[in-house]
């Protein structure tokens, strides 16, 4: 049985947690055929966020936590956290619930099939359209100058094999954009397509 650990990435999120941990345990409790472990990266919250963490862990030992010594920022918490999976493969998914855990199954279904990479391909989201458009024109000026391969409205929500992570951890990039390693790493890729959550608890913590 192949095991899959579910990277969440978080900081200051003591009020996401709980609704996203009940969410998450309800979707991969109906996937058979694979063991799960959960990883959350703490990027060192100054809220209750490990707390309600260590809470939850002592009820399910499926969870390990990850807690950084300082705020590294978001791409550096992903980067430790595929650095300390051992697994077959590692879906990342952030904790403040806008990503549906839903796709788990449709990203696991395409891994069945020997896609190395399956990411969310964001549609939408509710934002003021002017960041959106912004966000959009950023991306696509972005592709453009880079020097390597870049995957257009791709979310961190995705499925990593190991052999993929091990190309992410070989290259050993000063400043990580985990989408862009991905893309450099130049495996078999499928995108899905979603619409991204409007977020319901607390506020974002990341610029």
């Amino acid at each position: 049985m192949k095991k899959i650990s579910i990277i969440c990435p978080l900081y200051n999120e003591e009020a996401s947690i709980e609704p996203f941990y009940k969410n998450l345990c309800s979707i991969l409790k109906k996937i058979k055929n694979y063991k799960f472990e959960i990883l959350f990266s703490n990027n060192c919250s100054n809220d209750n966020s490990l707390n309600i963490i260590k809470s939850l862990m002592k009820k399910d030992k499926r969870i390990r936590i990850l807690s950084l010594s300082r705020n590294f920022g978001y791409q550096i918490s992903l980067l430790a956290a595929l650095n300390h999976v051992d697994t077959d493969a590692s879906i990342i998914i952030d904790v403040d619930n806008e990503d549906p855990p839903e796709l788990i199954s449709e990203f696991l279904k395409f891994y069945s099939k020997g896609y190395k990479v399956v990411y969310g391909q964001r549609k939408k989201r509710e934002e003021f359209f002017l960041i959106t458009l912004f966000r959009k024109f950023f991306y696509r000026f972005t592709k453009l100058i880079a020097d390597y391969r870049f995957y257009l409205d791709m979310a961190e929500f995705s499925l990593l094999s190991s052999d993929v992570i091990q190309s992410i951890k070989n290259n050993k990039s000063s400043y990580p954009f985990i989408r862009n390693e991905i893309a450099y790493a130049g495996f078999k890729v499928m995108p899905i397509a979603y619409n991204r959550n409007k977020r319901l608890i607390g506020k974002s913590n990341y610029n």
